[in-house]
Formats: structure tokens, C-alpha cells, sequence
């Protein structure tokens, strides 16, 4: 039992959390601790996640007193502290899944939320079902990652994923392997039933409808990819490693400087047999038919 703000509570916890190497563990909710005659505690959490290719971690929320709040939200329900020290530095997606609960999510620099300056604040942003949020952070940085609750009699269980590297989820694709260039794909964001928010890229798409094909180089040779829409759309650009995982590709470029109704360009060297994942990507209620052109250089 806790002593949580003068509330006696007892945290939950969830086994099963997974590991860099594959293996299985429990992973206990940490427990932190205020006074009725001073600032609340808000040590990090345990255990500290180091960096790994792709990390799953499973907790409880413990159902006491809110020591913490984002600054995008407020009224917040118990929540639970994550430590976490990036070995190498980079972009990094944080994904919160399968919530018993509303989630929120905070991550500030240091290992005390009470303390430390936020870096991220989200209230909201749902990617393909799951809370996700995107940052680059610097090899060693010492972070705390808040996941809480969105009123007080919320709380229950979650698992916080992390993976190095840009949320890419391969589960929707049309293979145009064949086609050799010059060529064009034609489609539209606004077919239901069809299009859904799967990914974002380094440069933007969270939380707006897109879709993914896959194509093959035939050739080693500089290639060309325009992106052409009445709306303002983002062209990102991956290696096509494996399918239907959670972070299948590693980006190789992403577009989204020309506005609306000019178009996005990308320009990568690629090897024969080098097969390639081309998200188009929209912008809220911005989306309609468009044009992906394919040109060898």
C-alpha cells in the first residue's frame, strides 16, 4: 500500500512487458509519494528504459492522488512516471496502447515532472488507434515520460511502447513493383472506406488520412518523386523492410515545403532491387484526388 496525498491506494501492476532481447518480465506501476505540507513528489518511474531498436513495457496507473499535470490539459486523474535515457540520438515514437482509460501524455526534461521543463505536451492524438507522439531527443538526454489519466476516477492499465525511429505502420499498400519509370500513380484521400491514418512522417502527417504503396528500383540511378494535389499534401519516402509491423521502415526523406497546389519533390539514389514504401499524407480536412510521379534521373 501507498500513502498517496493522505489516500491510501494500491498500485496496480501488469506482467508481461517485453524487452530489447525479446524476453518477458513483470513490470510493477512506480510508486511516488506528496505531502499535505509541500510540493509534490514526482520522481521518475521504475524500471528506466534505456535505448533498444523497439521496447514494450506493460504498467498499471495506481489509482490515487494526481501529482502531475501537462500544460495542454488539466483536471487530470493518477498517472504513472517513466523514466528513459536514449543512448543514441535521433527521432523516437512513443506509443501509448490498449488504455483502460483516457490518456494523456507528457514528457519533460529530467528525471522529476515536478521540475523539469516540459518537452511535450499531448491531450490528444490518435494515430491508427493508438496514442502516438514524435521527437527527436539527444544521445543521454534524461527524460521523464508522464502517462496519465484524463479525470480523477479514471485508472487502469497501458503499455507504453517506444521505438526508434519515425511511427511507420505498413498495413495498407498497393505494390506497383512492375511499372518502370517514368510513371504515375493516381488516388484519392477522400475514398472511404479505403483511406485511413496509419502513419506520419519526420516533417508532419499525424493525426490526417493517408495511404502507402511500395515500388521497386529496376536500376541503380537517382530517382525522382513528385507529389502533385489541389490540397497540401506530405510525401515521405522509406525503406520497405518488412510488413505489418509497427515501425516497418526507416525514412529516407520527407517532404512538406511547397504548400497548396504545388507540388511536394523528393530525389533519393537507390540500388537495383531496392523496394521502397511512398506514403502520401494529408492535413486535416485537406485531402482529394493526387498524382505521385515516378522518374528516373
Amino acid at each position: 500500500m501507498t500513502e498517496v496525498g493522505g489516500t491510501t491506494s494500491t498500485p496496480t501492476s501488469a506482467s508481461g512487458g517485453t524487452d530489447a532481447s525479446g524476453e518477458s518480465g513483470d513490470a510493477t506501476a512506480p510508486t511516488s509519494a506528496a505531502t499535505t505540507d509541500g510540493p509534490a513528489v514526482c520522481d521518475g518511474g521504475e524500471p528506466e528504459i534505456g535505448d533498444a531498436v523497439e521496447t514494450s513495457f506493460y504498467y498499471g496507473v495506481a489509482a490515487g492522488m494526481s501529482l502531475a499535470e501537462g500544460s495542454c490539459y488539466s483536471g487530470s486523474g493518477p498517472e504513472t512516471f517513466v523514466n528513459f535515457r536514449p543512448v543514441e540520438a535521433g527521432p523516437y515514437s512513443l506509443r501509448i496502447n490498449n488504455p483502460a482509460f483516457t490518456p494523456r501524455l507528457a514528457i519533460y526534461e529530467g528525471l522529476n515532472a515536478c521540475s523539469g521543463t516540459e518537452l511535450a505536451c499531448l491531450a490528444e492524438g490518435t494515430v491508427n488507434g493508438k496514442v502516438v507522439h514524435y521527437q527527436s531527443f539527444g544521445a543521454g538526454t534524461e527524460l521523464t515520460i508522464v502517462v496519465d489519466t484524463a479525470s480523477p476516477g479514471e485508472f487502469g492499465d497501458f503499455e507504453l511502447e517506444i521505438v526508434r525511429g519515425i511511427y511507420l505502420y505498413c498495413s495498407f499498400n498497393d505494390d506497383y513493383s512492375d511499372e518502370l519509370p517514368p510513371f504515375s500513380i493516381y488516388g484519392d484521400l477522400a475514398t472511404t472506406g479505403y483511406w485511413a491514418d496509419t502513419s506520419f512522417g519526420s516533417c508532419g502527417g499525424e493525426n490526417f488520412r493517408d495511404t502507402q504503396m511500395t515500388w521497386t528500383a529496376a536500376a541503380d540511378g537517382s530517382y525522382r518523386f513528385t507529389l502533385m494535389a489541389d490540397f497540401d499534401p506530405i510525401l515521405y519516402v522509406s525503406n520497405n523492410e518488412t510488413d505489418g509491423s509497427f515501425s516497418c521502415s526507416t525514412e529516407l526523406a520527407c517532404a512538406d515545403d511547397a504548400g497548396p497546389g504545388a507540388p511536394e519533390v523528393v530525389t533519393l539514389d537507390l540500388t537495383a532491387g531496392q523496394n521502397v514504401r511512398m506514403f502520401v499524407d494529408g492535413k486535416g480536412e485537406m485531402y482529394g484526388p493526387f498524382e505521385l510521379q515516378i522518374e528516373q534521373l
